[in-house]
């Protein structure tokens, strides 16, 4: 038989790590919103649309470490669902406490 306590489940999460995105700050989100996702998404982006006071040279390699912060979050949730949709089912008699 298996014995879970939910009150110790709850608290284990309560005590887990937080998780923060990195911080963009106004010239990288500028580039995010008006450059990146505009031509990822192929919408083209004219030069005259540009507001280049919005950004420096710095917010592009700030961006660029946000681009793989969040790729490897995307790869760690693909393993995390793939390792889920693979667990077998398993027939246990339980108690909740």
């Amino acid at each position: 038989m298996v014995t879970v306590s939910i009150k110790n489940f709850v608290d284990a999460l309560s005590n887990a790590p937080t998780f923060n995105p990195p911080v963009l700050d106004a010239g990288v989100q500028y580039l995010k919103d008006n450059l990146h996702n505009r031509l990822k998404n192929g919408i083209a982006v004219a030069f005259s649309e540009i507001d280049f006071s919005a950004f420096d040279s710095d917010d592009f390699d700030a961006l660029d470490d946000f681009e793989s912060w969040e790729e490897r979050r995307n790869e760690k949730t693909a393993k995390v669902v793939t390792s889920l949709q693979n667990i077998k089912p398993v027939v246990l008699s339980g108690t909740f406490i």
